[in-house]
């Protein structure tokens, strides 16, 4: 499902993850970069179904130091810009869309 109309970001799950909708986040922890488009994203795809931030646990890291802790599966979802995805070749994910 799609949440925003961006067509340049993502939110990551794992692939094994089960965090099948947005709503699902609470409680989780979530990276993007503070103040990024990511970041807009995020805030745009809350308010389209309804949820604020409370109860999710906000870890601000750019892409690069998110990449290996989302990797080692220490966030559970990640706001990214699309193309950086090609980087996570090593990493099993799927796109909430």
């Amino acid at each position: 499902m799609n949440y925003t109309a961006s067509k340049g970001e993502e939110i990551l799950v794992a692939e094994d993850s089960l965090i099948p909708t947005l709503a699902d986040l609470k409680s989780k922890k979530l990276a993007f970069d503070k103040g990024s488009n990511a970041h807009y994203v995020l805030v745009r795809s809350q308010a389209k179904v309804g949820l604020d931030f409370s109860g999710i646990e906000l870890v601000y890291l750019t892409q690069s130091k998110a990449l290996p802790r989302f990797c080692r599966g220490e966030i559970d979802a990640w706001v990214i810009w699309v193309p950086y995805t090609a980087t996570l070749a090593h990493c099993r994910f799927r796109e909430h869309r």
